[in-house]
């Protein structure tokens, strides 16, 4: 496990970044998630930013290939190679057009392009773990040509694979997630904690789709298309008092608690992630390094965000989000007419924030020194 956090840590640094760029981009542009008409000047800079943190940050599938095919096959350059085969592969065969030659029906629903839309992080990971496998156990003088046909025909079969177990958990999430509505109200929580546990996994899409999406409840359709009467934003209101206080909380005291250390990298890394959260409500950064290096306190944190959600729902707090629970959503979705109680995300947020406390408090102070390895060897470079 440490040598997966190292292969897939330079990608994960760089992601809150893109994160809060992303919500900077938001808050000038709102069409650049809500749709519509983008007019003025700042309205066009905040689409050309969120542009390129969508660039970065909806393609993180190929950043943690790239890294891990590179740090797991001991820095060689087929290793890169391998793993952007194993990517544009995946690309390829997810493509309708090509897809269809092996599942004609697959076009038939629109749950189908759903789950065959770009490399989830988790995908990046295999595939390039994959690539450096084979790197790894092929001679070092063998020819390159022979390399890379090697790593084409070991990649093209695992992408396969891959893409046919997805097709398979969509459906079964999807279905779970019809199980879910027909619950009503008490479903809340329980949405809201396995949204966060299939986050990191890229597969609580089916899970989006049938319950804020167009597939069942259309709590988010509903929300922002100003219809009151369907309570829209029950699924939703859960979300905000996790990540605008939740995440902060436990990336301060995670940050106290390493200080002794001296690791600065880890320290900027939680900075920018309660920066992301707290903004806009992207925590995936977070969550993958916390998933990585603590599945059990992982498996707490999710159902953190199940009581918020289960609390919210009955408590009559609704807000809604275009992009997810943060503050910038939170100020946007007050104007919605189905948007009620909104100051009670100040007492679920101290509520909440006080539980993130308890539970980070003890978490090892020393988890963070994996990210030493941010610091590149110039020297080496050189050579």
């Amino acid at each position: 496990m440490r040598m997966i956090r190292k292969a897939v840590l330079p990608a994960i640094f760089i992601l809150p970044v893109f994160g809060i760029l992303a919500g900077i981009g938001y808050a000038l542009c709102p069409a650049a998630m809500q749709g519509g008409a983008v007019t003025t000047p700042a309205n066009r800079i905040g689409w050309f930013l969120s542009r390129i943190a969508s660039a970065v940050y909806d393609n993180r599938g190929f950043l943690t290939a790239v890294s891990a095919g590179y740090v797991l096959s001991g820095k060689r350059i087929y290793g890169v190679c391998g793993a952007l085969i194993g990517i544009l592969l995946y690309n390829s065969f997810s493509a309708s057009s090509a897809f269809v030659l092996f599942a004609p029906e697959v076009l038939d629903e629109p749950l189908n392009t759903l789950a065959l839309y770009g490399p989830s992080a988790l995908t990046g990971l295999l595939l390039g773990c994959t690539a450096a496998w084979i790197v790894n156990r092929t001679d070092s003088r063998t020819h390159p040509v022979k390399m890379l046909v090697m790593l084409g025909g070991g990649l093209a079969v695992v992408s396969v694979v891959l893409i046919a177990c997805r097709l398979v958990l969509f459906h079964a999430i999807a279905a779970l997630g019809a199980w879910i509505i027909s619950l009503g109200t008490p479903g809340t929580g329980l949405f809201a904690l396995l949204n966060r546990l299939l986050a990191p996994l890229d597969l609580h899409r089916p899970l989006n789709y049938m319950i804020l999406g167009e597939g069942g409840a259309h709590d988010m359709n509903y929300f922002w298309g100003q219809v009151t009467d369907m309570d829209p934003g029950r699924y939703m209101s859960g979300f905000f008092a996790p990540m605008m206080f939740g995440i902060p909380v436990a990336c301060m005291v995670l940050a106290g608690r390493s200080g002794t250390s001296g690791n600065v990298q880890f320290r900027r890394f939680l900075l920018l992630c309660s920066l992301s959260a707290f903004s806009c409500g992207l925590c995936e950064p977070f969550e993958y390094w916390l998933l990585l290096t603590s599945p059990l306190v992982y498996l707490c944190y999710a159902l953190l965000f199940g009581l918020s959600g289960w609390l919210s729902a009955y408590s009559g707090f609704r807000a809604g989000f275009a992009c997810s629970g943060g503050l910038i959503d939170l100020i946007f979705s007050a104007a919605m007419p189905a948007a009620r109680n909104a100051w009670l995300v100040l007492v679920f947020g101290v509520f909440i924030g006080l539980l993130f406390f308890l539970l980070f408090r003890r978490f090892p102070a020393d988890n963070g020194a994996e990210f030493d390895i941010i610091e590149p060897d110039y020297r080496e470079v050189v050579k």
